[in-house]
């Protein structure tokens, strides 16, 4: 973590953010350029959240989108298991004096037994994966790092009385955390954006994607593909 924060100007209406972030990773490394990492998700979060939203947000890495929902919504539940990631978002919220911010050091699936991290790239920490992943693992996967444990939950543990939004980036696991949350999503209707990846060569699959989430159609959401690996459900 670099000792000094970096100040994102006008992040959100004028308003200015630290952020404390990695020395090497990308998401970083726009940070401190002033670059809003993926801005088409900023403009989604604008069309949907508002100040009375309740948001989950699985896989927040260092708060990119999390400070931004944060500063709409009523209250987020942000979901992050890296350890050094955890530490970083923790210290993001804190240095923004953000108390709409629950965050949770677990990963969201359909169940809550333990599994460990399957992959963990140098020069990108969140893109790290976890094992018993529906894409499997990376051919080129080289773990150098200690076995590091991560405690599953799902979004219907949480027992919330309202949800609005739903993001998840969670590598391969949002399939899972979709069957965790079924029976909020099939009782509040939020709107969900997530990541979908055919592979791990980076290739993307929109009729793919849309079989994977039938579940989610099947219960009234219009399936849209926003842009890359994101895709948007709206319940209609």
């Amino acid at each position: 973590m670099n000792l000094d924060y970096t100040i994102f100007k006008n992040f959100h209406k004028n308003k200015d953010i630290k952020f404390y972030t990695y020395s090497n990773c990308p998401i970083s490394s726009r940070i401190k350029n002033n670059v809003f990492w993926e801005k088409h998700l900023h403009d989604i979060f604008e069309k949907f959240i508002n100040e009375k939203s309740i948001v989950i947000e699985g896989g927040c890495h260092i708060g990119a989108h999390t400070l931004k929902m944060a500063l709409i919504c009523k209250h987020i539940y942000a979901y992050e298991p890296f350890p050094a990631s955890f530490d970083l978002l923790n210290s993001n919220v804190k240095v923004n004096n953000l108390e709409n911010v629950s965050i949770i050091k677990k990963g969201l699936s359909n169940s809550k037994n333990i599994v460990q991290f399957g992959w963990i790239p140098e020069r990108n920490p969140g893109a790290s994966g976890l094992t018993e992943n529906p894409m499997g693992l990376p051919s080129t996967n080289t773990l150098k790092s200690k076995p590091i444990n991560v405690q599953l939950t799902t979004i219907d543990d949480l027992k919330l009385e309202k949800l609005d939004f739903i993001k998840l980036d969670i590598e391969g696991y949002e399939q899972f955390a979709i069957l965790g949350g079924l029976e909020s999503i099939k009782k509040f209707k939020p709107v969900i954006t997530l990541e979908s990846w055919l592979n791990h060569k980076g290739q993307i699959n929109i009729n793919e994607t849309k079989k994977r989430y039938l579940n989610l159609i099947d219960l009234g959401y219009e399936f849209h593909h926003i842009w890359g690996p994101d895709f948007l459900f709206i319940p209609k």
